[in-house]
């Protein structure tokens, strides 16, 4: 056993060190290499692009101001090229590709960083609206795929780099606002970009710095945004977190940024210049000694772990029902009279003795001639299985008073909502089913009972969600809401990122994200009131990024979204829980919308692009598609190579019809004590894609090639 250990070791020693000096050798010919770095105002962009210029780059840099343009090229060489950006500007973005365009004419662009970011509004979720999470989806997400797609010819030229700059908060979600939902999103355009550009040779990295001193972390920023959010909250808001929530969160921030924030900047330039510069660079990258040591491990562990860690080290609201719970059982013990003091005393001075016969017990007779070990693996079975009974009892607590409870779920015409719908009222919830249109709902009307309602809901409209709010009011009275399900949603476009225009991904995120972020916003009140539920509808596409467009990037960020709003409801007694579903045969996996919207983006596609990816490559596309949904037997499959085969058989397995699976675990979240903070309906989301998510990119990267449809570009 020692022996294993210590090939184990010597394995992992050589690892490292033939990593180590393969990461040594640098691109050649500097001075010919054009690199585009967004955000170089101040912070990391900017001395990127100092370190660049030094190293012999021929750095473009995108600045937001006139001034950090000027200061740029009072301070560089002649080879930098300083331009005025915008990222949020489609204007803007396009003039800046035209002139880079320009500059590296038929050798392409080396690389691009996008690295332009805001960090605020930043407060609790219950302080924000829909207008206060926009503008930082537009500049950290929305401006990455923006500039991406601007120059994404240019780098495939070059065969080249995109380095995008999230952050840890990409990988756990701590805080309110829309900081790290945008970074979950950019976690997973990276990904399947590039996932989707390795056929091309081009290269996509990742950085992902933990807490640095920049703008994004300022103190006094911090502190003056949280001061102008505070004013603006209605009397009733600031009653529930108390008056002095804003000194003491200003304290704890101020304690916590100054114990973990680090000066050296150059710790994250450094992993940029090796994206950039090295012939192999790695996937990602994280700098910072908090974000290897503490940020990525604690994104790893169980839910509730990282909760009662976050939660911990945060302020409590005032009518924290956490802490209402331990004054009261304070109180209570003050409370007690001598002879009920007394009582208990007795009883715990009672069971003294039985822990005394307990340890002068004999051994049992099946525990003799074990060794101590083997006594120890015994006990901890022991330990194993009575926590998996309890688990199973807890979990299986159901409320009472369900007749008297009312649950509002979007997306209702079909699919998932539609099922649930039907289902939960059958169970004697008064549900609030919201359609899009007029046909969806009288359809649902006619299978329910009287105590289904159904309502029009256009989860892109706040206005429409408005009404929809004043109707749920007046139909819950003094009860509030139970149950918020989180349900809405569209797939398509989906297909390769470089097909996509921004209005694509825009009409996705429009729906499955900002639809999610804006009714739970507005009906957060109601939810509050009544001590209730919300369930958000994610994917296992929210934590594994597997096709292009804008769906992946949506459940990305309703898992962060779902993660920080879990941890701050918690102290109202508003239970979150995320339903991430494998594949099922609904509306949002339809090959034949699909296909259609596939072949009208090829047709609109310049002719650079279809000959990129060759003339059949399409048709073969779809073909697999094909076969990968069809019943085996209905495919003449003696006419297809084994490796058609072995796809449609793996696609055949990996969907079902059965779409209660994820319903049911809807209404468990519902109708128990103890709902989960997840739930994975279907055994490939399970036992194939949430153990995938866990891997390194590298083998996540293989396996999901052999397991899904994929044709390369020719």
């Amino acid at each position: 056993m020692k022996d294993m250990f210590l090939y184990i070791f010597a394995l992992i020693v050589l690892y490292y060190v033939f990593r180590w000096f393969r990461e040594l050798a640098r691109v050649p010919d500097k001075s010919e290499r054009y690199v585009y770095i967004t955000g170089c105002d101040t912070g990391f962009g900017n001395l990127l692009t100092r370190h660049l210029d030094v190293l012999g780059f021929r750095v473009i840099a995108g600045c937001f101001t006139e001034r950090g343009e000027q200061e740029l090229k009072n301070i560089c060489s002649e080879r930098l090229t300083a331009l005025r950006l915008d990222v949020t500007n489609s204007e803007s973005v396009e003039n800046a590709a035209n002139i880079i365009k320009s500059l590296v004419g038929g050798r392409g662009l080396w690389a691009v960083v996008n690295n332009a970011g805001i960090s605020f509004p930043t407060a609790p979720n219950d302080w924000l609206n829909i207008n206060d999470f926009r503008p930082m989806l537009e500049v950290n997400l929305m401006g990455v795929i923006a500039v991406t797609l601007s120059i994404l010819p240019l780098i495939k030229k070059a065969k080249g780099r995109v380095v995008n700059v999230a952050s840890v908060f990409g990988r756990i979600s701590t805080f309110g606002g829309a900081y790290c939902i945008s970074k979950y999103g950019v976690e997973a355009f990276n990904d399947s970009l590039r996932r989707g550009m390795a056929p091309f040779g081009v290269k996509v990295l990742c950085i992902e710095p933990g807490f640095f001193r920049t703008a994004v972390t300022d103190y006094n920023v911090a502190q003056t945004n949280f001061n102008r959010l505070w004013e603006r909250l209605p009397q009733e808001t600031k009653d529930e977190y108390g008056n002095d929530f804003i000194d003491k969160a200003a304290q704890v921030m101020k304690e916590k940024i100054d114990k973990i924030v680090d000066s050296d900047l150059m710790k994250v330039v450094r992993c940029m210049e090796h994206a950039v510069a090295a012939v192999h660079p790695r996937t990602r990258y994280s700098p910072g000694w908090d974000a290897k040591l503490f940020w990525l491990p604690l994104s790893y562990m169980p839910s509730f772990i990282s909760d009662a860690f976050i939660i911990k080290n945060t302020v409590k609201p005032k009518v924290s029902v956490l802490y209402v719970k331990l004054v009261a059982m304070v109180k209570s013990l003050v409370a007690m009279d001598g002879k009920t003091f007394g009582i208990c005393a007795l009883q715990s001075v009672c069971a003294a003795p039985f822990s005394a016969a307990a340890a002068t017990l004999t051994t049992p007779p099946v525990m003799e001639g074990l060794s101590c070990c083997d006594c120890c693996w015994w006990c901890f079975l022991v330990i194993i299985a009575i926590f998996v009974a309890a688990w199973f009892y807890r979990d299986s607590c159901q409320i009472t008073g369900v007749n008297e409870k009312y649950v509002l779920i979007t997306g209702c015409d079909s699919g998932f909502g539609n099922l649930a719908a039907r289902q939960l009222d059958r169970r004697g919830f008064h549900v609030i089913a919201a359609c899009l249109t007029e046909t969806g709902a009288e359809k649902l009307q006619s299978t329910t009972s009287d105590r289904c309602q159904t309502i029009l809901l256009n989860v892109t409209d706040s206005s429409s969600i408005n009404r929809a709010v004043d109707h749920v009011r007046r139909v819950t009275g003094d009860r509030g809401l139970w149950g918020l399900v989180n349900n809405a949603g569209i797939s398509v476009p989906i297909g390769p990122i470089e097909w996509m225009q921004m209005e694509d991904f825009r009409k996705v995120l429009d729906v499955n994200l900002m639809g999610v972020i804006d009714v739970t916003l507005q009906f957060l009140p109601l939810l509050k009131k009544a001590r209730g539920r919300l369930v958000n509808v994610a994917s296992i596409l929210g934590r594994l990024s597997i096709i292009g467009g804008g769906y992946c990037l949506a459940k990305f960020g309703v898992e962060a979204f779902s993660d920080s709003l879990r941890r701050e409801l918690v102290h109202f007694g508003v239970k979150v829980s995320i339903i991430e579903p494998g594949f099922f045969k609904t509306q949002v996996t339809d090959l034949g919308i699909i296909e259609g919207d596939l072949k009208k983006r090829w047709r609109n596609l310049p002719e650079d692009v279809i000959k990129a990816y060759g003339d059949s490559y399409l048709e073969n596309y779809l073909k697999l598609q094909v076969f990968s949904s069809d019943i085996l037997a209905s495919s003449d499959l003696s006419k297809v190579t084994s490796y058609l085969k072995l796809q449609a058989f793996s696609m055949n397995l990996l969907t079902t019809s059965d779409l209660s699976k994820v319903t049911s675990c809807m209404q468990h979240a519902l109708s128990v004590c103890h709902p989960r903070t997840r739930y994975s309906a279907g055994w490939d989301a399970k036992f194939l894609w949430i153990p995938l998510s866990y891997l390194p990119a590298c083998a996540a990267d293989i396996l999901i090639n052999a397991l899904l449809p994929s044709v390369r570009p020719s």
